[in-house]
């Protein structure tokens, strides 16, 4: 056994998060925006920034990637909500919390951490502040785990990441450790007894 050579593709930009596309390239999300990495030729290409109605952002950061069957890409920025982005039609816009937006389409904070396509037609998105569902047929979206308290980072209404682990559960990686999330009743769940070394385990940050 030898260890694996290792290539640094690019050293300028903090990487939040990576999706594949192919066996040879994968979309890298940046504090710069969204790029296009190539493993094969080691290229690091800049694909877009994101812009909010045309107009440059000063934040860049795409924290998070999810693409579709279809080819079709959704990330959760800094500050500006969820974004769509179609390579195929450049087809562009944004799900967010902006004054303009219609409260029934409202998300429940703009720093958008992760993103999960559960369903055909159906976008959940975890916040600094909360968990949204949001309906893409519509627009409609409902709002859970939303917190009162001013910074809810260290609450579980912090959704750092969404895994599907059946066709009506998800675990939720949390500012207060690991949750259960049943999408038949939307209700929350927890690992372990109150106070047992279980529960303790899992209350812990989670990254």
């Amino acid at each position: 056994w030898s260890m694996p050579k290792v290539s640094v593709v690019d050293k300028t930009n903090n990487i939040w998060s990576i999706e594949s596309v192919d066996d040879k390239k994968v979309y890298v999300g940046t504090d710069k925006g969204l790029y296009l990495a190539d493993v094969e030729a080691l290229t690091f290409t800049l694909l877009l920034e994101p812009q909010q109605d045309l107009q440059e952002i000063s934040y860049k950061s795409v924290y998070t990637v999810e693409s579709d069957r279809d080819g079709n890409i959704w990330f959760g920025t800094k500050f500006n909500g969820a974004m769509f982005w179609s390579p195929k039609s450049t087809d562009f816009f944004e799900i967010s919390n902006l004054t303009s937006t219609p409260e029934s389409q409202k998300l429940s904070s703009n720093i958008v951490w992760s993103l999960h396509q559960h369903k055909l037609g159906e976008l959940w998105v975890g916040t600094e502040n909360g968990l949204n569902k949001v309906d893409l047929s519509t627009g409609q979206n409902q709002q859970f785990m939303k917190s009162d308290e001013v910074l809810p980072t260290y609450t579980q209404s912090h959704i750092r990441q969404i895994i599907s682990v059946s066709d009506h559960e998800f675990w939720l990686l949390t500012g207060d450790g690991l949750r259960t999330f049943d999408t038949r009743d939307n209700t929350i769940g927890f690992f372990g007894e109150e106070g047992s070394e279980t529960a303790d385990l899992f209350k812990a940050y989670s990254w």
